[in-house]
């Protein structure tokens, strides 16, 4: 129960798909724009993605819970502002082998960007919400045990068990697991090569990822941003990425297959959710 709001708060949440965001630099200089996500990104679409929640479902449970909040709040002679929730997409494969898109190694390098995965408006927004926030509206809105933020979770997930940690769980596991597949293994060692010819010399992807040289408190160098683009392009010329997800979804699939009950359970829990938040956002008093 509550899984929607468990990962709003691992991945900070929004922006509108398709549109760039400022990402924060460290030294408080404006930084480059995070670019909209590539054909491949979006491409990458895993087995077990279908059993997880989206960010856009995501901020579906919180706009209905914000919804039942509000009603709840008002109830009690207290306001709750709406936050706007703007269609993001599906990117959440994004990084999931690392930097594959040209246009992020050339300004990000292998820096980590949230906004590359989760936009960051909504939840500083919400943020702002909570912060402003007054003594006796805060109590009445996030009190552990009778707070309407509660209450409308508790309305939300009333009889439904999504437990989404089997289908988390395949996931990191399918990846692990087929890092050491020998198709990919063969890969990486086609893409050392090509790594080599460029002036670079790294085993293996995860090597250059995290080189020591590259520090992750400052902008990114121009050598670590250099390193990145070979690394890309490297990537497209041996084909790691497409091998990659390819034995990555196969694996995610037969471990699918052999727990059908598991998996059909999740699928309709989530199905079961999405559906009550679908009817609260069209009828929020009702």
């Amino acid at each position: 129960m509550g899984a929607w709001l468990s990962a709003a708060l691992v991945a900070p949440l929004v922006l509108t798909a398709g549109c760039a965001a400022r990402q924060p630099d460290p030294r408080g200089e404006r930084a480059p724009e995070v670019p909209a996500p590539s054909a491949e990104v979006l491409g990458l679409r895993l087995p077990t993605d279908a059993y997880l929640l989206s960010v856009d479902e995501i901020y579906d449970g919180e706009e209905a819970a914000d919804l039942l909040t509000r009603q709840c709040m008002r109830e009690r002679g207290f306001e709750w502002r709406l936050i706007d929730r703007p269609d993001f997409g599906d990117w959440r494969n994004r990084r999931r082998y690392g930097v594959i898109e040209p246009d992020v190694a050339k300004s990000f390098g292998y820096h980590h960007v949230p906004a590359l995965l989760s936009p960051t408006e909504v939840y500083e927004e919400k943020h702002r919400r909570e912060l402003a926030l007054t003594p006796q509206e805060k109590k009445a809105a996030t009190d552990e045990a009778s707070g309407c933020q509660r209450r409308a979770n508790d309305t939300l997930w009333r009889g439904i068990r999504y437990d989404d940690a089997l289908a988390m769980r395949f996931s990191s596991k399918a990846l692990a697991e087929s890092a050491k597949d020998p198709r990919v293994l063969r890969a990486v060692r086609d893409w050392s090569a090509c790594m080599r010819g460029g002036g670079h010399s790294y085993p293996t992807h995860a090597k250059a990822i995290g080189d020591a040289r590259w520090d992750m408190a400052k902008p990114p160098s121009r050598e670590e941003k250099a390193v990145a683009v070979q690394d890309v392009t490297c990537q497209e010329r041996t084909g790691l990425v497409r091998t990659w997800f390819r034995v990555d979804s196969e694996l995610q699939q037969k471990w699918i297959a052999a727990k059908p009950k598991e998996f059909q359970a999740l699928r309709a829990a989530k199905r079961s959710f999405l559906e009550r938040a679908e009817k609260v956002r069209e009828n929020p008093g009702g």
